[in-house]
């Protein structure tokens, strides 16, 4: 996980030339799922596109807003010079939330206590929150994908790069979530019976709490923490609201067939970053819009320059990549399966934005 982190901040950093886009910093927690759920579903693939490397799994692609790009001005000494006349600004701190973000509400959805079976169910629905945090967070992220659905919450790093962590997750199943490791211990959530697995092992000791909130229905809080602090967070875990998970564009070319797969929310550094994954038929395709423009364009999509690009990844399927300029930004698209390549380049060519920076302004569904 440390070495894919690694890789894709380097990607980043080395696309992202002129812009100081910070999206090394909002895909913090994207990179971490994304890693995990990628080992579940088995869609592993290398050859991926920046954005879409972070998603994969699941068939997710990174919608990065277009009011989030910030510029950055360099200036290079001439050579020979005795000193630089200018050095490059250093990023600003990550800004860090002390309460829990705000999504807009789905008044009409039952919410996980009255209607278990309904959590993961659909992807553009979150019935898993937190009432508080315990500490000031700089990374907030809400996903549903594969029939789970999870809060990852990051906060402030510390000075030997550490940063306090920890997940949540809720499922039908228990085997929707991940395994419990360690020694085993009974304990109570909001008067409800509960396991405590503490796995010492590691330098800090990895607790995971889990227990039944109501039949039907498991939850559990998982990460380097002590057992006390674990429970105190799964007594913050609420599931009476159900909240929207949505994006800033629509796929009016998407076929009749497609449904959406996956969704994730990430709040980071005052920014939001909003993810979707589509199914057609036996392939994916992840969408998303970025800052910046294409080089080398090679077809013209939608009256567009773009960049489209075939290959195959590390299991030896087929992998489309499609970049289509739109002027201060470009679309980014990734299809991987038995993808059907008309398809995936009128999808590229149609996507149309819609919303501000405001979720709650956003499309119920991209595929409405």
């Amino acid at each position: 996980m440390t070495n894919m982190k690694s890789t894709l901040t380097e990607t980043l950093q080395a696309v992202a030339t002129d812009e100081d886009v910070h999206v090394e910093r909002l895909l913090a927690g994207a990179r971490r799922t994304g890693v995990r759920y990628r080992r579940r579903h088995r869609m592993v693939v290398l050859g991926c596109t920046v954005l879409s490397c972070a998603m994969i799994a699941g068939g997710l692609a990174v919608v990065r807003p277009l009011w989030a790009g910030r510029p950055t001005t360099v200036s290079v000494a001439p050579a020979n010079s005795p000193a630089p006349s200018a050095t490059v600004p250093s990023s600003p701190a990550p800004s860090a939330m002390t309460a829990m973000p705000s999504l807009p509400l789905a008044p009409a959805a039952s919410p996980a206590l009255t209607a278990p079976d309904e959590v993961g169910r659909n992807p553009l629905l979150l019935h898993v929150w937190l009432a508080t945090l315990p500490f000031p967070a700089t990374n907030v992220q809400a996903l549903n994908i594969g029939g789970q659905e999870s809060l990852s919450i990051e906060g402030p790093g510390a000075a030997d790069g550490s940063a306090p962590t920890f997940v949540v997750q809720a499922g039908r199943r228990a085997a929707d979530l991940d395994p419990l490791s360690g020694t085993r211990h009974d304990v109570t959530v909001n008067g409800r019976a509960a396991v405590a697995a503490v796995n010492s092992r590691a330098v800090r000791p990895f607790v995971t709490v889990r227990w039944q909130p109501v039949t039907g229905l498991w939850a559990q809080v998982s990460g380097a923490m002590n057992q006390a602090t674990a429970v105190a967070i799964a007594a913050e875990v609420r599931l009476d609201q159900v909240r929207r998970c949505a994006v800033p564009f629509r796929l009016p070319d998407a076929p009749a067939n497609a449904r959406i797969s996956s969704c994730n929310i990430t709040f980071a550094d005052g920014q939001v970053l909003a993810t979707v994954g589509v199914q057609v038929s036996g392939w994916t395709v992840g969408v998303g819009v970025m800052p910046g423009g294409v080089r080398n364009a090679n077809e013209v999509l939608g009256g567009r320059p773009a960049r489209v690009v075939e290959h195959s990844g590390d299991g030896g399927g087929r992998i489309m990549e499609i970049r289509v300029d739109r002027g201060d930004h470009f679309v980014d698209l990734t299809a991987e399966g038995a993808y059907n390549a008309a398809v995936v380049r009128s999808l590229a060519g149609g996507v149309v934005l819609s919303g501000g920076s405001d979720p709650a302004d956003w499309p119920v569904s991209p595929l409405s």
